[in-house]
């Protein structure tokens, strides 16, 4: 009588050891589309993704249609787990600050490293040692792998402090860029000193194009914001306000309008598509409920004489702020208002305020030419009260943007980045970083933690996927 023998079911180590190794593939891309330097976007991460894909597909072949292989496959799962060890070890991200005073450097890309290899070994364990999946031996063995795991990604989490990363990439303009909007991860506009508008849909990434349009002839641009992805405003050195609802959409998609007919139009913010204001060097705020309504639209009220305002914010509706060249802050809760609607303090003795950015809550910070940041909770009290706080002695800090989340970012002239999650806190809690090739910065926006841009004098642009 011929013998026949029953076909193995691949066994339950082995379905867990898929699931483990899938869940880590995944954890690759997660790693490289955070990176900031090209991303996903990558031939050779490509390749290595392929790799990795096909390696994960043999495994799975060989668990179903040969389970009586345990020891192929266990050799399969080494050669997975090892090629995604050497992934991370050349697609780090950044460096991760072990201990209170981060004094330990250690690569960021070694904690997932040591995460695969203790699954990578407990999950091959019961393979090797012919342990069944049945056995509770085995179950037990795999349970202990995926809870030394992620104690080992909490323990690092808890303890570690990921140092700002940023990479300057070309924008595909010449011109100086001098200033930049983003109102999402999938949106940024900026505008340059030639009438260019440069946008992206994927700021993001160093690999990706920008697109430059001349909407405004040669005129330089001074000021841009869009408050939300359909809409945006940039307003020019000729007293011009060049608005658009579609703003990746070529030189035909934006309108020009003359609202201040002797002055430079310093800087603009719009708090929603019905309300922006611009600032100009005569100390007018120039506002509009309709900005793209044209020149009649906008009205320009004096609020501080003939000074030279250099920068508004307006986070919401109901709260603008500028700030001028001779140490002063103006805000109102309702900047349609007229001229008695704005509240003068005085927050800096005589020095150039060079930019401003308040949070929704109220909260603001401005930034001086002598490298102070200059902050308050309050700045439409009737008696607000500005802390003045040293952060750069090096340069001129020249701009400002505070995200949604609790994250501000400043530049200075000479390519220094300051960051903080605390931005009204001591100098301590500002952390520097230093642009490659010290490009000249002109202008930052941040659109949440996991994503800011500056803008800079030689038409580059730095990019920042975990800007504190």
């Amino acid at each position: 009588m011929a013998r026949t023998s029953a076909r193995r079911a691949p066994s339950q180590t082995q379905f867990v050891m898929l699931g483990i190794s899938g869940v880590l593939w995944l954890l690759f891309w997660n790693v490289v589309a955070s990176a900031g330097t090209g991303g996903a976007e990558n031939v050779a991460v490509i390749g290595t993704g392929c790799l990795l894909t096909a390696l994960w597909v043999a495994v799975l072949v060989t668990v179903i249609a040969r389970p009586d292989q345990p020891r192929m496959a266990s050799a399969l799962f080494m050669a997975l787990f090892l090629a995604l060890d050497f992934v991370w070890a050349i697609t780090g991200i950044a460096a991760l600050h072990v201990g209170p005073n981060g004094s330990q450097a250690v690569a960021q890309n070694a904690v997932y490293a040591e995460v695969s290899v203790v699954l990578a070994m407990a999950t091959l364990l019961p393979a090797l040692l012919r342990i069944r999946a049945v056995s509770l031996r085995g179950l037990v063995v795999v349970a202990a792998a995926g809870v030394a795991g992620l104690a080992i990604v909490g323990v690092a989490k808890a303890i570690s402090v990921v140092p700002a990363v940023w990479t300057v990439a070309n924008s595909g303009d010449s011109s100086s860029l001098n200033a930049i909007s983003c109102p999402s991860v999938h949106l940024c506009v900026a505008v340059d000193s030639t009438g260019d508008v440069v946008t992206s849909e994927t700021p993001a990434s160093s690999m990706r194009p920008w697109t430059v349009a001349n909407v405004d002839g040669s005129r330089k641009f001074n000021g841009v914001s869009c408050p939300t992805t359909t809409f945006c405003v940039a307003v020019d050195a000729s007293g011009n306000v060049v608005t658009s609802n579609h703003p990746t959409g070529g030189a035909g998609a934006w309108t020009g309008a003359r609202v201040d007919e002797s002055f430079s139009l310093n800087g603009v913010s719009c708090a929603s598509a019905t309300l922006c204001v611009a600032v100009d060097n005569n100390g007018d705020a120039v506002t509009s409920n309709d900005p793209g309504g044209g020149a009649a639209a906008w009205i320009a009220t004096n609020i501080e004489g003939a000074a030279n305002l250099n920068a508004v914010a307006c986070p919401t509706v109901t709260l603008c702020v500028a700030v001028d060249d001779s140490g002063f802050a103006l805000a109102s809760t309702d900047p349609s208002g007229g001229s008695g609607s704005w509240v003068v303090t005085k927050i800096d003795g005589s020095i150039n305020l060079d930019g401003v950015a308040c949070f929704a809550s109220g909260a603001c910070v401005a930034v001086d030419d002598n490298g102070n940041a200059v902050s308050t909770s309050n700045p439409a009290g009737a008696k607000p009260v500005w802390n003045v706080t040293p952060l750069d002695r090096a340069a001129t800090l020249i701009g400002v943007s505070c995200a949604r989340t609790a994250v501000c970012v400043a530049v200075d002239a000479v390519g220094a980045v300051l960051s903080s999650t605390s931005p009204q806190a001591t100098a301590g809690d500002w952390q520097l970083t230093q642009l490659a090739g010290a490009p000249n910065p002109n202008g930052v926006s941040c659109v949440s933690d996991s994503l800011c841009v500056v803008v800079n004098g030689d038409g580059s642009v730095g990019i920042s996927t975990s800007p504190t």
